[in-house]
């Protein structure tokens, strides 16, 4: 087992220590760091059976160094080695000189693993210095116990795959060495026959394993790995086998014709069977995955895992995985890398985590306050009058970078939202949450909704909906602002519609705030009425669309401030 990584000047980390002790989850945004951290064990790895191997040939001094070329650098893609470094520099800068050194001194790069082997804790280390653009020297760190590196690497098996990119149409039989470097190219696929092979042939009892697996899963049959005799490895599978049914009439389908769901569990699964594996990582292995399929995966990982005494590091964006892991099991690379429970008794952290899933605690790392509305048409409400108003805060509702945190409160409860934040704050105290209430929760006193930590705003209208209640942008979304005859009759239709229903002072002032807007909600009202008399099956989980087309003018000031209040404590 793996129990601790220190990268040195490894591509995005100057200098990061991480803490692996477990199966761990890799969870984060892209390019935050998930997926070099895999690599670099993976580089580890490599370099230190290089260098042994090399050592076992050579009558050099143990502790020299060994060139590595990137003709045999197989744990990642590599254009040209000095990719490997910290902002590519490969050499010592001015703030970076110890006494006596100049510049162009080379800038080391070391990663190092300790862990605990049959009972027996570990660590070792490997430098790497960058030579020419496709060379560089490898070597144990000068704190490595020299002694231990045969034992450690004769026990250490590890098992890396990347994420599915595709399989290829056909696929001859490759040694264990090109396997390896397509695995490092980032082409798992172009092997997956080979490990299908190697599993029929060499671990029958696995085979069957996976077939049953498999059938399990999508409901196919994985028929036996086929090459004597054929140019290309054979891979077939058919829908079902039906037991009174001939062979002969089953439709038989190459594995390349299968979805990519398909395909991604084939991969991980045959990969795993193939190999006795110690360590095993996998780079977002619930890529293609359907929603329901990822639990199901991610069991069945987690189970052959235990099986086998494996340990499982795993890179995902996947809610599925994360909210299926402990807490203390998850690295958030949001912001700096960290254990979620870090700094905090794994115990105390559960008994207030009964009203949080762990996609809350990642979301709330990245942010300093939560949105707390009653439901996503709320959201979609504010989203869409922040994009017609070019509001500042429109890249928090659509830009995936600055994906605003919201949490829905699923209904007009404003207890849910205390508890929920409550609990969250005893995991990270210095966050803040702002509850945005209907006009209809007026008589709830704020007393027994506050909590430390939680502002409450309210809408002055009984329903963010109201606010919909524009005459000419109703008439303007129904008619799609043409003027012919046809648009004529629905604008009539839409007056008088507004005429039969308490809310008709909108045709004089749209912004008025009268005792009608206060007390009765257009989305119950209104709007339904409406268009079912035109004829228009649009359901409350639609009317976000009426304030897409909605200009600037027609939108009410109360929103501007409730936008305005929110991007301030956003961007605290």
């Amino acid at each position: 087992m793996i129990t601790k990584v220190e990268l040195t000047n490894f591509k995005r980390f100057t200098s990061r220590e991480f803490d692996l002790r477990g199966n761990i989850i890799l969870a984060g945004p892209n390019n935050s760091g998930k997926s070099s951290l895999i690599q670099a064990i993976a580089v580890w790895n490599l370099a230190l059976q290089e260098w042994l191997q090399e050592r076992n040939h050579s009558k050099a001094k143990i502790r020299t160094g060994v060139q590595l070329s990137r003709n045999k650098f197989t744990a990642i893609p590599l254009r040209e080695m000095k990719l490997l470094w910290n902002e590519t520099a490969t050499g010592k800068r001015k703030n970076e000189l110890d006494k006596g050194e100049k510049l162009g001194t080379p800038r080391a790069l070391e990663i190092r693993l300790s862990g605990e082997t049959e009972g027996k804790p570990w660590k070792i280390g490997m430098s790497f210095q960058y030579r020419f653009p496709d060379l560089v020297l490898i070597k144990p760190t000068e704190d490595t116990d020299y002694e231990v590196i045969p034992w450690v690497a004769e026990r250490f098996n590890l098992l890396f795959v990347p994420s599915f990119s595709g399989i290829g149409i056909n696929e001859t039989r490759y040694d264990k060495p090109y396997q390896e470097m397509l695995l490092g190219q980032g082409k798992p696929g172009d092997i997956i026959r080979n490990r299908m092979l190697e599993v029929w042939e060499k671990r029958r009892e696995n085979w069957y394993r996976l077939v049953e697996d498999i059938q399990h899963i999508f409901g196919y049959t994985l028929l036996p790995p086929q090459y004597d005799g054929q140019p290309y490895i054979i891979c077939d599978y058919v829908n079902e086998l039906v037991a009174d049914k001939p062979k002969t009439y089953q439709t038989v389908l190459d594995i390349a014709s299968a979805g990519s769901g398909f395909l991604q569990v084939v991969l991980l699964l045959s990969f795993f069977y193939s190999q006795d594996s110690s360590i095993v990582l996998f780079d977002e292995p619930d890529a293609h995955l359907h929603i329901v399929l990822q639990r199901q995966v991610y069991d069945k990982i987690r189970s052959v895992a235990n099986q086998t005494g494996s340990q499982l590091l795993i890179a995902t964006h996947s809610e599925v995985v994360i909210d299926n892991t402990s807490p203390e099991n998850i690295i958030s690379f949001y912001r700096e890398p960290h254990r979620l429970t870090a700094g905090f008794e794994a115990e105390q952290v559960r008994m207030a985590l009964k009203n949080l899933t762990n996609m809350d605690l990642l979301e709330a790392d990245r942010w300093p306050y939560l949105l707390y509305l009653e439901g996503k048409s709320d959201f979609n409400l504010l989203r869409e009058w922040a994009i017609v108003l070019k509001h500042p805060l429109s890249i928090y509702f659509t830009d995936q970078e600055h994906n605003l945190f919201w949490h829905n409160n699923i209904g007009r409860n404003p207890k849910n939202a205390k508890e929920h934040l409550f609990a969250l704050r005893a995991v990270k105290p210095e966050i803040k949450g702002i509850l945005l209430l209907d006009g209809d929760d007026r008589k709830l006193p704020d007393h027994e909704i506050r909590v430390d930590g939680l502002e409450i705003i309210r809408w002055t209208r009984y329903e963010a909906e109201n606010h919909l209640l524009v005459p000419d942008a109703l008439i303007r979304y129904v008619t799609g602002g043409k003027s012919d005859l046809f648009s004529g009759d629905k604008t009539k239709d839409i007056l008088d519609h507004i005429r039969s229903t308490p809310f008709l002072n909108i045709i004089k002032d749209p912004f008025e705030n009268d005792e009608v807007q206060t007390s009765i909600g257009a989305s119950k009202k209104f709007l339904p009425g409406l268009f079912e008399k035109l004829d228009i099956p649009l359901s409350k989980s639609e009317y976000y669309s009426i304030a897409q087309i909605m200009a600037p003018q027609e939108i009410h000031p109360e929103i501007v401030e409730k936008l305005n209040f929110i991007h301030e404590r956003m961007r605290k």
